[in-house]
């Protein structure tokens, strides 16, 4: 079965420190070129200080800063890099600005400096807009993957892995 996986990575500590980190990773030479980063509401070669002003601004420096989701490829689907960073940035812009989690801060980079072509986002976690922190629950993360999946197949790309009943039943 040829699929795509959507994830997000989960971190201990969310912090701005971390994040720093994490830019420096997701732009990092080896892995990615300059044409192959972008950021949404956020200028990606000043992203950290752009993401903590905006913490700043509505005083939510505490708490997690930031999501990180990984989108890999399926090895079968036929990757053309600049139809796959346009398909990155329409995911970009999906993330920033759907209905399911407000107006945010998103960083992305395309790894392809690896046997699987992938990207990774970066999303502040507080609204540009309101200054709420991101609550993102499986509800809203299956939702995320339904219309992420939408963007793949609108690319004949392979589509994210449906959840199953397992995914719904709690510990």
């Amino acid at each position: 079965m040829i699929v795509s996986v959507f994830k997000v990575i989960s971190n201990e500590n969310n912090t701005p420190e971390i994040l720093y980190d994490k830019i420096i990773y997701i732009m990092n030479h080896s892995a990615t070129q300059l044409d192959y980063i972008y950021g949404v509401n956020v200028n990606p070669f000043m992203a950290y200080k752009e993401m903590i002003f905006a913490k700043k601004v509505f005083g939510k420096m505490q708490g997690n800063a930031f999501l990180h989701f990984v989108l890999s490829f399926d090895n079968e689907d036929k990757i053309n890099f600049s139809t796959i960073m346009e398909v990155g940035k329409k995911i970009g812009y999906f993330l920033a600005y759907n209905n399911i989690v407000g107006s945010h801060q998103v960083l992305l980079a395309m790894h392809t400096g690896t046997d699987n072509v992938h990207f990774h986002f970066l999303m502040n976690t507080i609204d540009i807009k309101s200054g709420a922190r991101i609550d993102l629950w499986k509800p809203e993360l299956y939702a995320m993957k339904d219309r992420i999946s939408e963007i793949l197949q609108s690319y004949d790309l392979s589509t994210i892995r449906k959840y199953t009943l397992a995914d719904f039943k709690t510990a």
